[in-house]
C-alpha cells in the first residue's frame, strides 16, 4: 500500500471508531489488572507526597504570592512574605526523585479543598484593588478546590480562557483577513510573473493556516467542551489500544484517594474508566484540564464570580472570565458548568504533525476540517512511531562496524565508540553529554551528524583524544542497538588536559627555565619531552612533579573515569551484571569514577558486588560494612591468616561470566534462583 494510502486510511478511513474490546475471559481480565499495578509503589508515594506537599504550599502561599505577582511594592510596599516560597522551604521533604518533583509542581495549581482553602483566600478579597487578571483566576480555582472529577458528555461548558489558549495554537490571529486581501489584489491588480507566483505562494501558505485554525477551533474545540474527561473519551479509548499523541510520566497513571472520592461523588468509577497505564494517565491529566466544576446556586461559585467582578473593576471590563455570563445565571440550581482548559494536554503536538503534513502536500487544506480529533491522534501516534524507527534506525548505522570489546549470547554486547556520530547518537539515546567528543564543527573529520558540541576541552580532550588513544568511551547495547550504559576510560602513558595546564604553570613561574628548556628541546616538542627534560634539568617542586609525570607515562594501568545510565543517572539494575562484569573482568586502576553507579563496593581494593560480600560476611559472623571492614588492620596489614574474612576476600573469585554463557546462568549468578 502507497505511503499516501496508508496516511489517508489513518486519517479518514477505516480505522476511525475502533475501540479495544472489552475482557473475554478472566485470564485476560487478570493480566490487564497486573498492567494496571505493576507501576512502581515508590513512584505512587513519592508522587502523592510530592503533590500534597505542592498543593499545601500553593494554598497558603497564594494571598501572598497573588498580591506579589501583581507587584504591591509597586504602590510603595515591600514584598509581602509567607508565600509558596516560604511554605517550600519549612515543609519537609518529599524525596528527590522525578515523580515528587513533577507531581509537587503539579501540585501547586491544585489547591487543598475549600473548606481549608478558604480561610487564607479571603485574604485576597480584602484588598481589592490589587486584584487583577491572574490573581482572579488563580483565586476562583482555589476557591472551589481541586479538579478532579470525570464529567457526562455533552456537559455545560463556559469559556473562562479556553479561546486563548487554543489561540497559541496557531501562528496567525486573522489569517483569513490577509488571505482575503491577497486574493483581491492578484486578482484586480496587474503583476508580473515573478509577482504572481509570489502571491500564489503566499496565498497557499496562508490556506493551511486557516485550515489549521479551522481545526483547532472546530474538531478540537468540539472535542475539548464535548468530550475530554467524559466516559466516552474517544482519546482515552485509543490509549487503551497503546495509541498516544503524547506520553505522561508513569506516576501519573496512579489515582490519589482524594481523586477518587470526588470521582464518587460525581457519580463515577473511584479509580476512573481507564484500564491500561496509558489510558489511566491520559484520564487523570484530562481530568486535572476539565477541573472541578462550578455548581449554580452553591455559594463558593458566586464567591467565585464575585471576584470575578471585582477583577473587572479594578482592571477594566472585558477581563478574562471575569463575571457570571447571563445564560449562565439562568440555568436550574445545581446545574453543573465545567471550565476545560489544554494546560499539560500536548495537543500542540497534533496540531504540529498535521501543518507538517500540510507542508509535505501530504493532506490538503480543505481536508483538514474533515479530520476528527480521533484520526488526528491516531495520525500523530503513526508520526511518532516512524519518527522513532527512523531515529532508530539512523543511531543503529552510526553503531554498526564499532569495535567490539565484548560480546554475550544475551545478545548484550560491549561496543568502543570511535568514529564521528557514533557519540552524538548515544548522547540522543542517552540523554548525557558524550557528544562533546564529537569532532568540532570545521575539523576535517566533522560529519553531519556530529552537530556543534564537540569540543577539544571536553573530557579527556574531546576527539584528538579518541583518535590519539588517549580517551577510549564503550557503550552497552542491546540485541537491537539500543544502548543502556555508556563507560568512559582514560588510558596510561598519555598526557590529560590537567598535564598540560600543569606545564605551563610549573614553567610559567621560572623564565629562565623556560627559556632554557624551549632552546634545549625545541617549540614543536612533545609534552612527554618537556616533562622528560624538567625532570633531569629542574630542581625543587618542579621536578618531584616532572619526575611523577614521567612515571606515570611509563606505567600504570586504564582509568575508568565515569559510568553512566540515562540521564546521567546510575544504570537500571538490569544492567549491572554487564557493568560488574566490565569492571571485574579488566585490568583497571583501582580508582573508579562513578562507582556508585554500580553494585559494586571496594573492600580492601578488591570489588565485591554488595549480594556477594553479604554472603560472606553472613558466613564468618563479620557485622560490619564493607567500608567499615576495609578499614580493619588485617586488610590494612595484608597479612594471611588475621581473620577468616579477610582472607575469603581476599581469595574470591567472581563468577565466571564468560562470553557465550546463557541468559539463564547470567540471572542465576547475579539475581540468584
Amino acid at each position: 500500500m502507497a505511503d499516501t494510502d496508508k496516511l489517508r486510511e489513518v486519517y479518514f478511513g477505516r480505522y476511525a471508531g475502533q475501540q479495544r474490546p472489552a475482557p473475554t475471559s478472566i485470564s485476560e481480565a487478570a493480566s490487564r489488572l497486573t498492567e494496571t499495578i505493576s507501576e512502581p509503589m515508590r513512584a505512587l508515594m513519592d508522587a502523592g507526597a510530592g503533590f500534597l506537599r505542592g498543593s499545601t504550599a500553593g494554598t497558603f502561599g497564594a494571598p501572598a504570592d497573588i498580591l506579589n505577582l501583581l507587584r504591591v511594592k509597586q504602590l510603595g510596599g515591600s514584598d509581602i512574605p509567607y508565600g509558596y516560597e516560604y511554605f517550600n522551604r519549612v515543609l519537609p521533604s518529599a524525596g528527590p526523585s522525578q515523580e515528587a518533583k513533577v507531581m509537587g509542581t503539579l501540585g501547586q495549581f491544585a489547591p487543598l479543598p475549600s473548606r481549608v482553602a478558604s480561610a487564607p483566600l479571603k485574604a485576597v478579597a480584602a484588598i481589592p484593588g490589587a486584584i487583577k487578571h491572574g490573581a482572579t483566576e488563580f483565586a476562583k480555582a482555589s476557591a472551589l478546590g481541586a479538579p478532579h472529577v470525570m464529567r457526562p458528555r455533552g456537559s455545560q461548558t463556559i469559556d473562562t480562557g479556553l479561546r486563548e489558549e487554543l489561540s497559541r495554537f496557531y501562528r496567525r490571529q486573522n489569517p483569513e483577513a490577509t488571505l482575503a486581501e491577497l486574493e483581491t489584489r492578484l486578482a484586480s491588480e496587474p503583476t508580473s510573473p515573478e509577482a504572481t507566483r509570489t502571491f500564489e505562494n503566499a496565498i497557499n501558505e496562508l490556506k493551511k493556516e486557516v485550515a489549521i485554525k479551522n481545526w483547532v477551533q472546530g474538531p478540537l474545540a468540539k472535542y475539548i467542551k464535548r468530550d475530554m474527561g467524559t466516559p466516552e473519551d474517544p482519546v482515552r479509548l485509543l490509549a487503551e489500544e497503546g495509541i498516544t499523541h503524547t506520553q505522561f510520566p508513569p506516576a501519573f497513571a496512579q489515582t490519589s484517594g482524594f481523586q477518587g472520592k470526588l470521582r464518587d461523588e460525581a457519580g463515577f468509577p473511584m479509580w476512573g474508566m481507564g484500564v491500561s497505564p496509558e489510558a489511566r494517565r491520559y484520564e487523570n491529566v484530562a481530568d486535572y484540564a476539565v477541573g472541578e466544576p462550578y455548581i449554580i446556586g452553591h455559594p463558593e461559585t458566586a464567591e467565585a464570580f464575585e471576584l470575578g467582578a471585582l477583577a473587572s473593576k479594578y482592571h477594566g471590563e472585558g477581563s478574562h472570565g471575569s463575571q457570571m455570563p447571563d445564560w449562565m445565571a439562568k440555568l436550574p440550581e445545581g446545574t453543573k458548568v465545567y471550565a476545560p482548559g489544554t494546560t499539560n494536554m500536548g495537543f500542540d503536538h497534533i496540531v504540529d504533525v498535521l501543518r507538517e503534513d500540510l507542508a509535505a502536500g501530504r493532506i490538503r487544506p480543505e481536508q483538514v476540517s474533515k479530520i476528527s480529533m480521533e484520526q488526528a491522534v491516531r495520525r500523530t501516534h503513526q508520526y511518532d512511531q516512524e519518527l522513532a524507527a527512523k531515529m532508530d534506525a539512523e543511531k543503529a548505522a552510526f553503531r554498526a562496524g564499532l569495535p567490539v570489546h565484548k560480546e554475550y549470547k544475551t545478545g548484550y554486547k560491549w561496543v568502543e565508540l570511535n568514529k564521528p556520530g557514533a557519540f552524538a547518537a548515544e548522547s540522543d539515546a542517552m540523554g548525557h553529554s558524550v557528544r562533546g567528543y564529537e569532532p568540532p564543527k570545521g575539523h576535517p573529520d566533522w560529519v553531519e551528524a556530529s552537530g556543534t558540541s564537540g569540543s577539544e576541552s571536553y573530557g579527556h580532550g574531546g576527539w584528538e583524544a579518541i583518535k590519539s588513544g588517549r580517551a577510549k568511551v564503550y557503550s552497552l547495547i542491546d540485541d537491537k542497538g539500543r544502548p543502556h550504559a555508556t563507560v568512559e576510560v582514560l588510558q596510561p602513558g598519555v598526557p590529560t588536559k590537567y598535564d598540560y595546564d600543569m606545564l605551563e604553570e610549573l614553567v610559567g613561574i621560572n623564565t629562565p627555565l623556560e627559556d632554557r628548556m624551549y632552546r634545549e628541546v625545541g617549540s614543536e616538542a612533545k609534552i612527554q619531552d618537556y616533562y622528560k627534560w624538567l625532570s633531569e634539568n629542574a630542581e625543587g617542586p618542579v621536578k618531584h612533579y616532572a619526575l611523577g609525570f614521567v612515571k606515570k607515562m611509563s606505567d600504570g594501568p586504564a582509568k575508568i573515569t565515569q559510568i553512566k545510565g540515562k540521564q546521567n543517572t546510575r544504570p537500571v539494575e538490569d544492567y549491572q551484571p554487564y557493568i560488574a562484569d566490565f569492571i571485574r573482568r579488566g585490568e583497571w586502576h583501582p580508582e573508579i569514577g562513578d562507582i556508585g553507579h554500580t553494585d559494586l563496593v571496594n573492600v580492601g581494593g578488591k570489588y565485591l558486588r554488595q549480594s556477594e560480600y553479604d554472603e560472606l560476611a553472613k558466613q564468618h559472623g563479620v557485622d560490619k560494612d564493607p567500608e567499615a571492614f576495609s578499614r580493619s588492620l588485617g586488610f590494612r596489614a595484608g597479612v594471611e591468616g588475621v581473620d577468616p574474612m579477610s582472607d575469603a576476600i581476599r581469595n574470591f573469585i567472581p563468577p565466571e561470566f564468560a562470553e557465550g554463557g546463557s541468559v539463564d546462568s547470567l540471572r542465576t549468578i547475579y539475581f540468584g534462583r
